[in-house]
């Protein structure tokens, strides 16, 4: 497996409403250490750098990012892309097949709400990652985004 494949220039991450500054700089620690290239902060997601993000994201803050004050602008900005929600109740993970080489961004929302009706409805592909739901019913934000990034870095090493 090479460590640092073409495809995968083409990864990115929306972060919808996140509340929590510890979640966002988790996802910036995992975003960079599996190749992510790009950072979409969107709505109420705290700034990048905020000294309680820089405190989790460990050199994560130094991947490249925007910022949109809606969806809708994100959309905008973003119309060539492939944009994947995590949530529960969509399509297994390992049952999806990421494109190699087009421009892909994973869109997380709210810690307790998950993607809004409207951020669901716009996306091309919904996946969740498949747990215990008997038990809990969903995942922390940042560790559901662990798991998808590890599985797309896999999935697109070869």
């Amino acid at each position: 497996m090479a460590d640092q494949p073409d495809t995968f220039a083409m990864l990115e991450v929306a972060l919808v409403n996140i509340r929590s500054c510890a979640n966002v700089g988790n996802i910036l620690r995992t975003a960079k250490s599996f190749n992510f290239t790009h950072i979409h902060l969107i709505g109420t997601t705290p700034d990048i750098d905020r000294k309680e993000v820089l405190k989790a994201s460990l050199g994560g803050e130094s991947i490249p990012s925007s910022r949109y004050v809606t969806w809708k602008q994100f959309l905008t900005q973003n119309k060539t892309a492939t944009i994947i929600g995590l949530e529960t109740g969509g399509q297994k993970i390992q049952d999806y097949a990421p494109p190699k080489k087009e421009k892909v961004i994973i869109a997380l929302g709210n810690e307790r709400s998950g993607l809004g009706n409207e951020e669901k409805a716009t996306c091309d592909y919904i996946l969740s990652i498949i747990h215990n739901r008997a038990l809990i019913n969903s995942l922390n934000v940042s560790s559901a985004f662990a798991i998808a990034a590890n599985y797309f870095y896999t999935q697109l090493s070869d």
